[in-house]
């Protein structure tokens, strides 16, 4: 799974996440101070396991209803996430539901909700204390506010995270997030809307099946993922500090960049123009299909003294058309077809 590793990040006032899965959905989060972060980086691997001792301690899927309001009214949705796990659902009843999922201990966990002009916010912060575990999948979801929204009525997404979990599923809707400490995963199987996500120490991540809707997501000192079937809108997907990976059967315009990183990408056919690229990092790029119709460019020696048989800079197959260029500089590269 990826990212599978700790993330290191200060202790204060946002609190500390000391492991997180993007994927999964799950993470490690609370308030330390750095000498019990040091025990936990110490031990990891060791004869104590402590993402193993925090699952146990969980109660996964135990719901409480909180309130609810009623969709009229309501275009725009802001959400504030710290030291819990958010996951955003359609709605049951077509109204905008809030629950408890695997929460042991509500007073840890106080949420507040109000319809102001047209804007419901929502907030949910876990109280200081020990390390507990976080996890927003719907198999195994633990210390999480679940909040289902009816469909054909927001028009505004705001995700305001910090050391914090968070799950979109099934929504396609407009997105604006910009977090710290945290990971943020949205899942859409048609998924037609804009996307656009920053983090700085933390993972974004953007999967499911046709996308047609733009998406950006960046990252300092974070990760970024598409795992997607298609994507057929504009992509870009950067990382400083950090690693960028792409996995899709067809990307049509993609931007894929990391300064100080790396750039994973697997992808089946090139649509218009894919650029991938790396500054002192490694870049991995696997054309899981023999192209029909491509131009090739590449920099970097240490991309064009490993060129498959065939491959150069400025080489064109069939009619040309779509474009694939790769960048190398200050690293190494694998680049693979078939």
């Amino acid at each position: 799974r990826w990212p599978r590793r700790p993330v290191t990040i200060q202790g204060g006032e946002s609190g500390t996440m000391a492991y997180c899965d993007l994927k999964a959905g799950e993470a490690i989060v609370g308030h330390g101070t750095s000498e019990e972060e040091g025990v936990w980086w110490g031990t990891w691997g060791g004869d104590h396991d402590p993402l193993s001792a925090a699952r146990d301690a969980a109660v996964p899927n135990v719901t409480a209803d909180l309130e609810s309001f009623p969709a009229q009214g309501v275009t725009g949705l802001s959400v504030r996430a710290r030291l819990a796990g958010v996951a955003l659902e359609p709605s049951k009843s077509g109204q905008f539901e809030l629950s408890y999922v695997g929460v042991a201990d509500p007073a840890r966990f106080p949420v507040t909700a109000q319809v102001e002009d047209g804007l419901l916010s929502v907030a949910m912060e876990g109280q200081d204390g020990e390390f507990y575990y976080v996890n927003t999948s719907p198999n195994t979801r633990c210390n999480t506010l679940r909040i289902g929204v009816p469909a054909g009525v927001l028009t505004e997404l705001t995700l305001d995270c910090s050391t914090a979990c968070v799950l979109v599923d099934g929504l396609d809707l407009e997105v604006d997030c910009a977090t710290t400490n945290a990971a943020v995963m949205v899942r859409d199987q048609a998924r037609t809307r804009p996307l656009t996500m920053s983090c700085t120490n933390g993972s974004l991540g953007l999967s499911g099946g046709a996308v047609t809707g733009a998406v950006d997501l960046s990252a300092t000192n974070g990760s970024v993922l598409l795992d997607v079937d298609s994507a057929g809108g504009k992509v870009s997907l950067t990382a400083t500090n950090g690693s960028v990976k792409a996995e899709a059967g067809t990307l049509a315009d993609a931007y894929l960049r990391a300064e100080n990183g790396s750039v994973k990408a697997s992808v089946g056919t090139v649509g218009e123009r894919v650029y991938a690229g790396v500054s002192n990092g490694k870049l991995v790029f696997h054309l899981t299909q023999a192209p029909r119709d491509l131009t090739f460019h590449g920099t970097g020696w240490s991309l064009l003294k490993s060129l498959p048989h065939g491959w150069y800079d400025g080489c064109v197959f069939g009619a040309g058309g779509p474009v694939l260029e790769l960048e190398g500089s200050n690293g190494d590269v694998d680049f693979e077809v078939g």
